[in-house]
């Protein structure tokens, strides 16, 4: 059970071979928010150029707001996709169990 409600976000991309250090390197520079409560970057261990980023939240709306705002829209999003071969997929999850994860201060 989560004491109080959280939401994921978790994105997948595949990089243009070989361009996953490239787009780390600007996911390190723009992606930020401070609804964001937590940000993790993973690569696959299987295909060095898959990259899952998740992110949690304290509310669906504030992963909207965040998806439509300017910043995401003109910055981030755009930034980021220059690195994406194709596609890339996102989920929004509502958290129903979690363990290990400190409370927000």
């Amino acid at each position: 059970m989560v004491e109080n409600c959280m939401y994921m976000r978790i994105a997948w991309v595949q990089t243009e071979p070989g361009q996953a250090a490239q787009y780390e390197e600007a996911f390190k520079k723009v992606y930020h928010a401070d609804t964001m409560r937590a940000v993790w970057l993973g690569q696959a261990n299987d295909n060095p150029d898959s990259l899952f980023i998740v992110t949690l939240w304290d509310s669906l709306e504030a992963i909207q707001d965040w998806e439509s705002s300017p910043d995401y829209l003109g910055n981030i999003n755009p930034m980021l996709s220059a690195f994406i071969l194709g596609n890339y997929s996102v989920s929004v999850c509502e958290m129903k169990y979690s363990r290990g994860l400190s409370s927000k201060t």
